[in-house]
């Protein structure tokens, strides 16, 4: 089978000082891969070199199609989604409203229909409608479609910025930290839901601090220290990696 997303020799340079090094991996359709490692360790740098945020050298592939190189827009077309620790949802919108705005993105209504509702604006209005109300289904929160995202709580938002973000079809999801700030109920929600996403066939990416969820949700964990891919395995394998465990946490026990 083609990997999802496969990595090869990825390394990140900021003035002289390597920021990654040398990082390989895959990650199969339908998968669920967490990429961990202590502050520094250059988590947050791999993800912008897959999204094409800053430049890098080695390869990454999507499916068979190469994103090395290529620009933000070009690498998002190819299927890959991200969200943001600040996912800049809009405080004054309905949370359907808010999906919608990314449901916006994908369909080609040009400003003169929309301004004098033709018909084929109304349509394209009703389908962002519908499918924003399918993710929002999809993600277990229909019934809050009305309520004002300013007051929701900060995990509902944190589902919302996901739903936004699979507005436009997806391949790859990668998640920047989700699970920040949230509550145990909140966090398994969050799990539920990425396992119901993975269950859809699409492939997630998510750096995260929160090691409960890592062990719980991820079929790979991918642990990285001071640039470089220390270990690469299942939660039970890196669990009991002496190695992860000295350099990562500095104890005998993970989780």
């Amino acid at each position: 089978m083609t990997p999802r997303l496969k990595l090869e020799n990825v390394g990140v340079q900021f003035a002289g000082l390597r920021a990654v090094s040398d990082v390989s991996f895959e990650v199969a359709p339908g998968e669920i891969c967490a990429v961990i490692g202590p502050n520094g360790a250059g988590k947050s740098t791999l993800f912008n070199a897959i999204g094409g945020y800053v430049r890098s050298t080695g390869h990454v592939w999507l499916d068979d199609a190469q994103l090395s190189g290529k620009p933000i827009h070009e690498i998002a077309a190819f299927g890959v989604r991200r969200t943001f620790q600040n996912g800049g949802l809009f405080p004054d919108l309905t949370v359907i409203e808010n999906v919608a705005v990314g449901l916006h993105q994908s369909h080609n209504i040009s400003l003169l229909s929309g301004a004098f509702s033709l018909p084929s604006a109304r349509r394209m209005e009703a389908d962002a409608v519908r499918k924003a109300r399918e993710l929002l289904d999809l993600m277990g929160i229909l019934s809050i479609e009305r309520v004002l995202v300013r007051d929701l709580s900060s995990g509902q938002r944190r589902i919302i910025e996901i739903a936004r973000a699979l507005a436009v079809p997806a391949k790859l999801l990668m998640l920047d930290e989700p699970a920040v700030g949230l509550t145990t109920l909140e966090i398994e929600h969050l799990d539920q839901i990425l396992k119901r996403l993975a269950r859809e066939g699409i492939s997630v990416l998510l750096v995260e601090h929160v090691l409960d969820l890592v062990m719980s949700v991820s079929d790979k964990v991918v642990v990285l220290s001071s640039g470089e891919r220390l270990a690469v395995g299942t939660p039970a394998e890196v669990r009991q990696d002496q190695a992860v465990l000295e350099a990562y946490l500095g104890y005998s026990e993970l989780c």
